[in-house]
């Protein structure tokens, strides 16, 4: 077996709920909504609420290598 194939080629480390905020906030209410047709207003309306729900989601995504279907 080759080196190069036993070397992993991303390294994610879990993310905390500052993070999470930061990217929120550097979301333009201006925006059109995603896919999942949240308005970025309801996302920085309740982010006291929703970034330490939204970190834990991410992170099981890290943790278990595993991304939901949507």
């Amino acid at each position: 077996m080759d080196q190069l194939d036993t070397v992993p080629t991303h390294i994610f480390y879990e993310i905390g709920p500052a993070e999470i905020l930061a990217i929120i906030n550097e979301f333009s209410h201006k925006k059109a909504t995603g896919p999942d047709t949240i308005p970025i207003r309801a996302l920085k309306e309740n982010e006291l609420v929703l970034v330490p729900i939204l970190a834990h989601l991410v992170n099981l995504v890290i943790v278990s290598s595993i991304l939901p279907m949507i």
